[in-house]
């Protein structure tokens, strides 16, 4: 639920089922967003640093990225290569619903359809990994790998790539109804600062009010065209 574990105002899935009828369902989920947005007042805004507190995730046999990871900004090399790099929050941020970051692609890979498994590459993906409340109250310091294959958690990624259109929303072909994709930018060049309502995009990806903010992911992925990317993110913020 969007607030620390010890409160207890999010509407539980019970009640979500007891909403009944489509309309009613849809008044009592934005109801419980605007909750979301009242407890995330609270939560001060707060740059990201790239350090050593991001963890790597790479696929056994495949090339990974090269990340440098340099405080307020992350340059992403990918030559026919993906990995990923993954951030724990502190609980201080798991009721964050704003993000905004700066990215920059300089070379990238050509448009492919992420709706399908394999030839599925593109220049940056940002994650939101969520979890239920309980879950991210059971958890101490686990791998990206165990975040990702956790069946209580969901993803939502904002992607810079693919040749559908800028705003679309489709689930992951791989992660299924665990993760959504949502495109910011198909395959283009150039350097553009993005805002995103976090809690309101996921209830439009998933139709359902989101958890707790437990993991902020970055990767790129150019192995199936044989591509090159580079790429950068900077001055990564969560509100």
């Amino acid at each position: 639920m969007w607030f620390r574990p010890e409160q207890s105002v999010t509407p539980t899935p019970a009640a979500f089922s007891r909403c009944g009828r489509t309309g009613f369902f849809l008044r009592c989920l934005a109801l419980s967003v605007s909750l979301f947005i009242l407890a995330a007042t609270s939560v001060r805004s707060e740059y990201l640093l790239f350090d050593d507190s991001w963890q790597g995730l790479r696929f056994p046999m495949i090339k990974q990225n090269e990340f440098q990871l340099n405080g307020r900004s992350l340059g992403i090399e990918s030559e026919s290569s993906v990995s990923f790099v993954f951030k724990l929050l502190p609980q201080r941020l798991w009721n964050a619903q704003n993000a905004s970051w700066i990215w920059s692609v300089d070379q990238g890979v050509p448009p492919t359809d992420l709706t399908v498994k394999g030839g599925e590459d593109r220049n940056i993906v940002v994650y939101f990994l969520f979890l239920t409340a309980e879950r991210a109250r059971e958890l101490t310091d686990p791998s990206p790998r165990a975040l990702m294959n956790d069946e209580d958690a969901s993803l939502l990624a904002i992607v810079w790539g693919g040749e559908q259109e800028r705003g679309e929303i489709f689930p992951s072909p791989f992660l299924e109804d665990r993760a959504s994709l949502v495109i910011a930018r198909p395959a283009e060049l150039g350097t553009y600062r993005e805002t995103y309502q976090i809690a309101l995009q996921y209830v439009q990806a998933f139709g359902r009010a989101p958890e707790t903010l437990f993991a902020i992911g970055v990767g790129a992925d150019s192995d199936d065209t044989e591509t090159v990317i580079r790429a950068r993110i900077e001055d990564f913020r969560l509100r």
